[in-house]
């Protein structure tokens, strides 16, 4: 590592310092491998659930993702409160109200992960319905 001198001048006065370039250490630093958050191998499918809706993709991800409907098409929801924002994305909290209790939710899907949740099965039909799991 080359040590260089320096100087800064400042109200109060000149200040001297030394200094090194970074550049040669930070090329040599290799980013953390990323963490894996999820279930390992061992995984057990515990509930699948299908539900044919003949309606257009996107009226039906707008439902999905718009917290005020929660109450009209999940069951046992009463009511959701306490959105921390008013656009449902990744890391937002709401609280929905059940019969007997309440739970606090982090939102923890991107909209490429509902849109892959979404598998689209044509029907002879003009309108194409999709399933959704």
């Amino acid at each position: 590592m080359n040590w260089q001198q320096g100087n800064k001048q400042t109200e109060k006065g000149e200040v001297a310092f030394k200094y090194s370039m970074l550049s040669e250490l930070k090329e040599k630093v290799q980013p953390d491998p990323p963490t894996e958050f999820g279930l390992d191998d061992n995984k057990i499918k515990v509930l699948s659930q299908s539900k044919t809706i003949d309606a257009p993709l996107l009226t039906v991800l707008s439902i999905i993702e718009n917290f005020s409907f929660r109450s009209k098409w999940m069951e046992g929801v009463k009511s959701v409160d306490h959105v921390s924002h008013p656009i449902n994305h990744l890391g937002v909290k709401h609280r929905s109200v059940f019969n007997n209790r309440s739970m606090i939710f982090i939102q923890a899907h991107s909209a490429k992960v509902m849109i892959r949740l979404l598998t689209v099965k044509p029907m002879k039909r003009k309108q194409s319905p999709f399933i959704l799991h």
